[in-house]
């Protein structure tokens, strides 16, 4: 039985008798919506982590800033990722 988790309007974590699967939303050149299984956890904690990691990396990626500003910039992403987890419960 598969069970889907919602987790970011980006990611989601899908579930079977064997693992969780992360899971990453594309859009086609049609323009039709669907979801790619990206990658497999034994833990739904390792999932969400991996989530956590990549959309970090995702907004990271757009800025130059020295290492203070990146440890505040970090917890502001931590911050905002668990209000975007929250918004999909």
């Amino acid at each position: 039985v598969s069970r889907v988790i919602n987790v970011t309007d980006n990611f989601r974590i899908d579930s079977d008798d064997l693992c969780y699967i992360m899971q990453q939303r594309f859009t086609t050149k049609k323009g039709d919506v669907g979801w790619r299984n990206v990658t497999y956890h034994s833990t739904i904690a390792n999932a969400m982590e991996t989530i956590a990691e990549r959309e970090t990396k995702r907004k990271l990626s757009s800025i130059n800033i020295d290492l203070t500003e990146l440890a505040k910039e970090l917890e502001t992403l931590r911050k905002e990722f668990l209000l975007e987890v929250d918004k999909h419960d």
